[in-house]
């Protein structure tokens, strides 16, 4: 702080020593010990504001780490390519929901699928146009899925999506109109027309099941879809697979 605030400066001085019980000598002998005192107090001033200043930029500094941090932890569960949440985010929404399956009997299903010959697309066609297909996939998918309705890609071509309080008999419904949207979508790549189908395999957790075990069924599932000719929905339903009834309802 500059001299210019000598008159400031001695009105602050003046009124600490007042409240301290001090009484000022008039001499010209105590100039030199004001002056000295007045610069003191001027640096204590400028002090706390550099402090101020300084805690500010902390703060600033800080919330730039937190959105920082927010991001990164937002990147770590999200694909890119489809712009669904990914294999990690997945898992843990798995384990949230087996938790509260064991405490409060909630029910739910897991849903595998696959694109259909996504290898043969990658191999005739190259990479652009799987990345292209996979792309696509994701826009139907976060078209059609529900609030309730958690989807994710968990790998390649692969697929998952979790249906909350529901049980086998009950989602086939939801799991047939997310098959047909993906069976009427179509990828134009260097112009070609790339007409695309799923597979599709669900389970139903069953009470002390473990996740391993309801993956395993899903995919059993899944596989049987496959082998029996594509674009279409198997189950597991604890005892085997079967198929899903033809129009997704009972």
């Amino acid at each position: 702080m500059s001299r210019n605030s000598l008159p400031e400066n001695e009105a602050v001085l003046g009124e600490l020593l007042k409240r301290a019980g001090v009484q000022r000598a008039s001499t010209a002998s105590t100039d030199a010990l004001d002056s000295e005192l007045v610069d003191r107090l001027s640096s204590l001033i400028a002090s706390k504001e550099h402090l101020r200043h300084d805690l500010s930029e902390a703060q600033r500094e800080l919330q730039a780490l937190r959105n920082e941090l927010e991001w990164v932890k937002i990147e770590s569960r999200h694909d890119s390519l489809t712009q669904l949440p990914n294999r990690r985010a997945f898992e843990e929404r798995l384990c949230e929901l087996l938790a509260r399956c064991e405490r409060h009997g909630e029910r739910y299903v897991l849903v595998l699928f696959d694109i259909d010959r996504f290898k043969s697309f990658n191999d005739t066609f190259g990479h652009a146009t799987g990345d292209a297909i996979l792309a696509a996939i994701g826009k139907v998918l976060i078209a059609r899925r529900r609030a309730t309705d958690h989807v994710s890609r968990i790998g390649g071509e692969e697929f998952a999506i979790l249906l909350t309080q529901t049980s086998l008999p009950l989602c086939q419904g939801a799991v047939e109109r997310y098959r047909q949207a993906i069976a009427a979508t179509e990828v134009k790549v260097d112009g070609r027309q790339h007409h695309l189908t799923a597979s599709f395999g669900a389970a139903e957790m069953d009470e002390g099941e473990s996740l391993d075990s309801l993956m395993r069924r899903a995919d059993e599932a899944l596989y049987a879809a496959k082998n029996n000719g594509r674009n279409r929905t198997y189950l597991h339903d604890g005892a085997g697979v079967v198929p899903a009834s033809p129009d997704g309802q009972h």
